[in-house]
């Protein structure tokens, strides 16, 4: 008799445990519907930084280049080379990346100027027939091509200084496209200078926007 006492005392508790456990859980937090309501954005805010994020990139280097273009024609110089849209591309397109850094920008091109200029005077190619003036390809500049590169990309490393435009740089020497003159190295090089002060800016200005968006 005593144990039935004790086994209707237990299921009792247990039943009354039970219960309070439900009521916990189904009752509404009091700032519940409230709270989630801040949590959830509105849909229809408009989102502006995403657009900036697409539209100032292009524009930057469309920007950077008539300027450096610009500047050329007032001087009745060639400042605006090939090499230079690849240099601006890699600052607005890939700002986070070591390549895109004013270092990288400014020295990976400037050693490719002797880069070239002593490769095509090494492989005998100074006199040879520019590849893009509608000559076909001798194997003086081919040769002279592959000594640029090479000098190049060890110049970049040991710089730490690593660049895609200082490649595009060492070819425009070696195929004969800038004459390997005191003259076209000036030409090359304020064409580089350019493009790292005026891209730089741009390149800050995009990196400020996508920390502003993740944060």
């Amino acid at each position: 008799m005593q144990n039935d006492v004790i086994a209707r005392d237990v299921a009792g508790k247990i039943k009354l445990s039970t219960a309070t456990v439900r009521v916990s859980i189904r009752a509404p937090s009091p700032a519940g519907p409230a709270a989630q309501e801040t949590l959830v954005p509105s849909p229809a805010e408009p989102q502006n930084s995403s657009v900036a994020r697409v539209v100032i990139p292009p524009i930057a280097a469309a920007v950077v280049l008539c300027a450096i273009g610009t500047i050329g024609l007032a001087a009745n110089d060639a400042w605006l080379v090939p090499s230079l849209g690849s240099a601006i591309f890699v600052q607005v397109m890939t700002p986070k990346e070591p390549s895109a850094s004013l270092w990288s920008t400014l020295l990976g091109q400037l050693v490719a100027l002797p880069a070239g200029f002593i490769a095509v005077y090494v492989c005998g190619a100074e006199h040879a027939p520019s590849f893009l003036s509608g000559h076909p390809l001798v194997p003086d500049r081919l040769l002279a091509v592959a000594v640029a590169v090479v000098i190049t990309i060890l110049a970049q490393r040991a710089l730490k200084a690593t660049c895609p435009a200082g490649g595009a740089v060492a070819l425009l020497l070696a195929l004969g496209t800038t004459s390997p003159t005191w003259h076209g190295l000036l030409l090359l090089f304020v064409g580089i200078v350019l493009v790292t002060i005026l891209g730089e800016p741009c390149r800050v200005l995009i990196l400020r926007m996508d920390r502003t968006a993740a944060d």
